[in-house]
């Protein structure tokens, strides 16, 4: 395994202070390209669009377009980390984005997207509970990107990234549609179902409940 230091791995991105959800709002019928507002641990926890700007303070909007990364969440559940594809995004001063520098890249031989996203993952998968340890042990807690900054890493070999990686993503979609799955069962748990219509005296069949369950998704 090869060591190296954390900053020599990866570009960090820091959010953007005043970037509220009223000042979003403010810019709702204002035209031009638009970036999806990231904000905390999860990619559930979105703020909506924001075009490319001028803040309150006078600072110009930072953005990050159309490269792979990792949100890691500054206050909250702090130092979780997110895998973000490609896209147009901008984050708020309670996230960091982490991507990977193309000196890296090429120094590793990390030509693909592919190989990029396995390292993203592996990362994700091998050092959170290290992130975790950055942070404080406040109920909100603050993530410390100074001392992640300071921390050196042991790469392996790209045959173990993949690896890694691979059974990472495969548990992550599990993990999502099992999430989906619950959510679609609390919905309906939550619903009144009328059955005097049903030809069977009452009696509901389970198939009927995934005949009608889209209604409720």
């Amino acid at each position: 395994m090869v060591k190296i230091p954390i900053t020599k791995i990866f570009q960090c991105l820091s959010g953007n202070t005043g970037l509220t959800e009223e000042y979003i709002y403010s810019k709702i019928n204002q035209n031009g390209l638009r970036y999806e507002v990231l904000s905390g641990s999860t990619m559930s926890n979105r703020l909506g669009f924001i075009p490319n700007c001028v803040l309150p303070n006078n600072r110009i909007l930072k953005v990050f377009e159309n490269k792979q990364g990792i949100l890691v969440a500054r206050k909250g559940k702090a130092g979780q980390m997110t895998y973000l594809p490609p896209s147009k995004y901008t984050i708020n001063d309670d996230a960091y984005i982490l991507n990977l520098r193309d000196e890296f890249k090429k120094e590793f031989d990390i030509s693909t997207d592919k190989q990029e996203k396995y390292y993203l993952l592996w990362f994700i998968h091998t050092y959170q509970n290290k992130l975790y340890e950055y942070s404080s042990n406040s109920d909100n807690g603050t993530w410390n990107k100074g001392s992640f900054l300071k921390l050196e890493i042991e790469l392996p070999l790209i045959e173990h990234v993949e690896t890694i990686a691979e059974l990472y993503e495969g548990c992550q979609q599990l993990l999502d549609v099992t999430q989906e799955s619950i959510e679609i069962i609390q919905h309906l748990r939550s619903k009144n179902v009328d059955t005097s219509n049903i030809s069977n005296k009452g009696e509901v069949p389970i198939g009927y409940f995934g005949q009608i369950g889209h209604l409720f998704g």
